[in-house]
């Protein structure tokens, strides 16, 4: 195992900078994802950890041992740091069997022949693909090219795995099947993985730890369950599947929580929590389309926070549907659930009402940290 410290990483290409200013302690055996959009610099910081590409400034730690650092002109090459790399495009051999391929590390480092074999068949065996050692990379299918990828890359005990987006050639069935296998293999050989990947739902089902990109940087880290649920700020919150994040103004507070007040106006929202500014200062809430409900149409005046709304659009999506609709100029996403026949689901252009009491609304204060969370 090892820890890695990342300080002061900044990597420019020319005039524009990939990677800013990124600080990075990630812990003996911990699961650490990148998470983020394309071009947000969390590949280009993986390279840098790899050794594949040279950072401009910064210090890179692996295990203790110092394999970047610009201010002292330490540059350790990629096959001195330890490390084992899984790519998006497999990168097998294609001239070399499947077994061939994941005893190839380890004949690198002068491994024996009997004890290289033995290796190389555990491996094999801890992926699922024994019987296909003999087989050539263009006789197995992307999931097993994948499997057999992930296996060279763990043979010589790596210290330190790197991950860049190895599942998204893959389809939905087999990613769930190899993110099972990643996360033990993983656990069982105890090293620490830094991970790739701009799909959600894969950071959280893989991650101890979750690190968002924008923009080159790091705009937040935590738990899967801490960024998922307490977005740092509007980026967070929207790429973390926030459908509503709406703008507007403090209004009344008390020692429970405040108005939040709209900004097309209608009626305010109570939030619960301290509010982030004083009564009249800009403030953001963000929402889940799931916590928004559909209540019978009469309620709206008679109960705080729900509004008269016109349906715009649904699309359904099996076990729900998701509406867009207008709720007295605010426009809104509701996630409906209901029976797989989509039963009860109000149609285009059907008045309704919606409650949005905020009850699961994440604040997000000007200083882009969250503000409060409602109870």
């Amino acid at each position: 195992m090892a820890e890695v410290r990342i300080t002061g990483l900044v990597k420019r290409f020319g005039d524009f900078t990939a990677v800013r200013d990124v600080e990075l302690a990630i812990t003996d055996g911990e699961f650490l994802t990148l998470l983020g959009p394309s071009g947000c610099g969390k590949t280009t910081t993986l390279r840098c950890l790899a050794g594949l590409e040279t950072p401009t400034e910064g210090e890179i730690t692996i295990g203790g041992d110092t394999v970047y650092s610009a201010a002292r002109g330490v540059c350790v090459p990629p096959e001195r740091r330890r490390v084992g790399m899984v790519f998006q495009s497999y990168a097998l051999w294609p001239h070399l069997t499947a077994g061939a391929n994941v005893g190839y590390p380890l004949r690198a480092a002068r491994m024996g022949a009997a004890e290289r074999r033995a290796r190389v068949a555990e491996m094999l065996e801890a992926v699922g693909l024994a019987d296909r050692a003999g087989r050539y990379p263009g006789e197995l299918s992307g999931g097993q090219q994948q499997r057999i990828a992930l296996a060279r890359a763990m043979a010589a005990h790596p210290r330190l795995m790197l991950f860049d987006e190895p599942l998204s050639n893959l389809d939905a069935k087999l990613r769930v099947g190899m993110r099972t296998a990643i996360r033990r293999l993983q656990r069982e050989i105890g090293t620490t993985a830094v991970y790739v990947t701009h799909d959600q739902e894969e950071a959280m089902a893989l991650s101890d730890r979750v690190v968002v990109m924008s923009e080159a940087a790091v705009q937040q880290e935590g738990t899967p369950r801490e960024v998922y649920t307490r977005p740092a700020n509007r980026f967070v919150a929207d790429f973390m599947g926030f459908e509503n994040l709406l703008d507007g103004t403090v209004g009344e507070t008390d020692d429970t929580g405040f108005a939040f007040h709209p900004a097309p106006g209608g009626p305010p929202l109570r939030v619960a929590g301290p509010p982030p500014g004083p009564s009249g200062s800009a403030v953001e809430i963000a929402v889940r389309a799931a916590h928004v409900r559909l209540v019978p149409e009469g309620a709206a005046g008679e109960e705080p926070g729900v509004r008269r709304a016109v349906v715009r659009d649904a699309v359904y999506l099996g076990g729900r549907t998701e509406l867009t609709v207008d709720a007295e100029g605010l426009p809104l996403t509701v996630s409906h659930g209901h029976v797989d026949d989509g039963a009860g689901v109000p149609g285009v252009g059907e008045r309704v009402a919606v409650a949005l009491t905020a009850a699961h609304a994440v604040v997000l204060g000007r200083a882009g940290t969250p503000a409060g969370v409602a109870a």
